[in-house]
């Protein structure tokens, strides 16, 4: 079978949008698709034990970057910190209020307002578990060791720094601003400060970058002895400024089979020295558990653009931060609404994705027999390598992992793509229909 596609092209051509058509009759039936997020005129607020914070400030604007993000002013920050803390407290006076399994900060760059993740974590700590994982995407040039020691201290205890290569011209292309010393500094700073899982955040497919560059930086990680590694692929998202430039012929990137090479050679590179895949595309060391933030049956997030999903039922908070500022008790900007078929198809979506699907989850989860719902399926996608069987679950095999992540791209991406651009575009979208 020939690899050679571009997946960043193809997964918005109308042979994607066939393909992913089809599958979803067969998957989630004709009543779950199209899929229409829907303006939420009315809505009852739902729970989770786990948390998202959404922090959108950032000092530069990166052009790949395909995140709700604004540049740093004071004054909108200020706003912004109280509106953020007041959509909390409103969540918190509700009743019955879960403990907190997971809080996780991201971005924009959280780390550069180190005050306003203290303070959220004061607001919640009463709903704490004893072993909550709280994690914080740091930027490399905020990892000082007086910063790091600062979200130690107020209970953070996994960091994600996100370096993306350490070639500094390649930097550049990307908009990131330091050196490669700055960078290996980060991580050391990290591990002196000691937090329960460093991650580092890599990215491959880079205009100008080969696949051996992309093997240095992954084995560069190894040496510095970080606890998780995650490699993505350059994702040229259509409404970022660099998804415009591909689209004008303006930069190019990785055809697919050297994006396949990179992905082979990383993967052999990480799991030679010990490591294991935790993700289609992360690995982590043996005794650490992964940096993860929103691969949860369900979540509920905070913040401007703040995506969560609940019992089967997504929404989003206006991505606008202006409007976020102004709405008074926030509410959803968009909603979908999901039937129990789709939600039982996209829980195994993301077990794929983490590479391990468990059959007494899914029963304990949907009181049905995974291999009944989904048996014909899984049996062939052992049979053309993609899965192996063991006792109580399918797990991805390297084969599997690599073309676990092509499927991501042709439909989570392709509809993440379209929510963003809309929301980005209208604060208060009436619906967004996702074909």
């Amino acid at each position: 079978m020939s690899l050679k596609i571009n997946f960043q092209r193809f997964r918005h051509s109308w042979t994607a949008l066939k393909v992913r058509r089809f599958i979803s009759h067969l998957l989630i039936g004709k009543n779950s698709y199209p899929m229409v997020f829907k303006k939420a005129d009315s809505f009852k607020k739902l729970k989770s034990s786990h948390v998202y914070i959404h922090i959108p400030f950032c000092k530069t604007i990166c052009p790949h970057c395909p995140y709700n993000k604004v540049s740093f002013r004071q004054d909108l920050y200020d706003s912004y910190k109280d509106s953020l803390l007041n959509e909390i407290s409103d969540y918190l006076a509700l009743e019955k209020i879960p403990y907190i399994q997971s809080l996780y900060f991201g971005g924009g760059s959280p780390s550069m307002t180190p005050e306003l993740i203290a303070s959220v974590i004061d607001r919640f700590k009463d709903y704490f578990v004893r072993d909550i994982e709280i994690g914080v995407e740091v930027h490399p040039q905020d990892a000082s060791l007086k910063m790091l020691n600062y979200l130690k201290q107020t209970g953070v205890n996994k960091i994600s720094l996100g370096i993306e290569t350490f070639r500094e011209d390649l930097l550049r292309r990307l908009g990131r601003f330091y050196s490669v010393d700055e960078a290996i500094n980060s991580v050391k700073n990290a591990q002196t400060i000691g937090f329960e899982c460093i991650d580092i955040n890599l990215i491959y497919g880079i205009s100008g970058q080969n696949v051996t560059d992309s093997q240095k930086d992954v084995q560069r990680c190894i040496e510095l002895g970080v606890d998780h590694i995650s490699a993505y692929p350059l994702m040229t998202f259509i409404h970022t400024t660099l998804g415009k430039e591909v689209n004008r012929g303006e930069f190019n990137h990785y055809d697919d089979t050297k994006r396949v090479e990179t992905q082979k050679i990383i993967s052999q590179a990480c799991l030679q020295a010990g490591y294991k895949r935790t993700s289609v595309w992360s690995f982590t060391k043996d005794n650490k558990l992964p940096y993860t933030t929103v691969t949860r049956e369900n979540y509920i997030g905070f913040g401007s653009g703040a995506g969560s999903k609940v019992n089967g039922i997504f929404w989003f908070n206006t991505f606008s931060v202006n409007e976020y500022i102004k709405s008074k008790g926030v509410k959803p900007a968009i909603m979908l609404e999901t039937t129990d078929k789709f939600r039982r198809f996209h829980w195994l979506y993301w077990q794929i994705y983490n590479t391990k699907i468990d059959i007494k989850k899914y029963h304990y989860i949907f009181q049905r027999d995974l291999n009944t719902d989904f048996g014909a399926m899984l049996t062939f996608f052992k049979i053309i390598g993609w899965l192996w069987q063991e006792e109580n679950a399918w797990c991805l095999t390297e084969r599997g992992s690599i073309w676990g992540h092509r499927l991501q791209m042709l439909f989570s991406l392709s509809y993440i793509d379209k929510v963003w651009k809309e929301c980005q575009q209208d604060p208060w979208p009436e619906k967004i229909v996702l074909y």
